[in-house]
């Protein structure tokens, strides 16, 4: 055993009592990290964003300003659209143990987690709809089916928050040679596919944007390519010099004709558009998929997407990949993105 002299046990506690007082006084924004997120404060719309970064830019601090929105240390301000595409997978006894009926109630929640302003569906049929529009009370629905304009057939339903905007104009198109014919195909595709468009109106005294849904064919690589060119061009007509924002299945992976045509450029009729998760997640990864066939494999592709004109600046965008036990709540993951519109500088006038 060893022992300690008076004089030594009088360094230690001196030290010990330095050493504590070194940590209480030092704060490290790396180490001193919290274990739950701090309180929780709203930022006024004025003053969010006192420097806008280029829209669609990819700089050294997205990283970091992904991980505080992550973790709540960033609360998105008020005039911030929270957007969600969801591939519901349409209700069909073939999905055996994840029918509809099994599966509902956790995509719902799914959806209310995440808490949209803005919610883009594909593939629900009436009935799916209908349930979403009793469970999401607090939203608007706009969506016909796509076989007759009506009730029949998959649906690229949109929802949006009541209390948060006003709609204006809203409409659907088909993809094909005859738009504004309900139920018409068009180059080679199987089935027929189809836009819902609305024109809303933030009631913040924000600036109108005009929001695209669509489902681009599933079989043939001709019918997306010419849905996109399509999609582009109804776009240019009924949006104008319009912010936009566009959320769908578009059956292709980034890098594609249909992901191309999108994007855009500064030169096309309707101004280049950001792939919002590519905007946060710069560097391309193999657990990007999207489509995993109630699996829940990473390793697919990123086919769903939510795209935004450079009117918005993303300040988050992931996946969602949320499972209830054994079950997923589709066999795609919702997409989702936090979109700030850009506020344009105030000019000072000189007298």
């Amino acid at each position: 055993m060893h022992h300690w002299d008076r004089a030594s046990s009088s360094c230690v506690v001196v030290a010990v009592v330095m050493f504590v007082a070194g940590c209480s006084s030092t704060k490290s924004p790396h180490l001193d990290t919290p274990m739950s997120p701090p309180a929780k404060k709203t930022i006024p719309v004025a003053t969010a964003v006192p420097a806008t970064p280029t829209p669609g830019d990819v700089s050294a601090t997205v990283a970091q300003t992904r991980a505080l929105t992550h973790s709540g240390a960033v609360m998105p301000a008020e005039g911030d659209v929270r957007v969600m595409s969801f591939n519901c997978r349409v209700s069909t006894l073939f999905d055996l143990q994840n029918t509809w009926g099994i599966r509902k109630n956790l995509l719902a929640t799914t959806v209310e987690h995440f808490n949209p302003d803005l919610l883009g569906t594909q593939e629900c049929l009436a009935s799916q709809s209908d349930y979403l529009r009793e469970r999401l009370s607090d939203y608007e629905f706009v969506g016909v089916g796509r076989n007759d304009g009506k009730r029949r057939g998959e649906m690229c339903g949109v929802y949006f928050k009541r209390d948060k905007f006003t709609q204006l104009d809203s409409g659907h198109f088909w993809l094909s040679e005859s738009p504004s014919k309900p139920g018409s195909k068009g180059w080679g595709a199987i089935f027929p596919r189809m836009v819902t468009w609305v024109k809303l109106q933030p009631k913040d005294g924000g600036q109108t944007f005009v929001w695209f849904n669509t489902h681009l064919d599933a079989f043939s690589s001709r019918a997306r390519e010419n849905g996109a060119k399509l999609l582009r061009q109804r776009m240019a007509s009924i949006a104008g010099g319009m912010p936009v924002v566009v959320t769908g299945d578009f059956n292709a992976d980034a890098g594609s004709a249909p992901y191309r045509l999108m994007l855009g450029s500064a030169k096309s009729a309707v101004a280049r558009l950001t792939d919002t998760f590519r905007a946060m997640n710069p560097t391309p990864a193999k657990d990007d998929g999207t489509r995993h066939g109630f699996i829940g494999g990473r390793g697919g592709p990123r086919i769903d997407w939510i795209l935004a004109s450079d009117a918005f600046h993303t300040i988050d965008a992931g996946i969602d990949r949320t499972k209830g036990g054994l079950s997923y709540p589709s066999d795609h993951f919702a997409v989702t993105a936090v979109l700030r519109p850009v506020v344009a500088p105030l000019v000072a006038r000189v007298e």
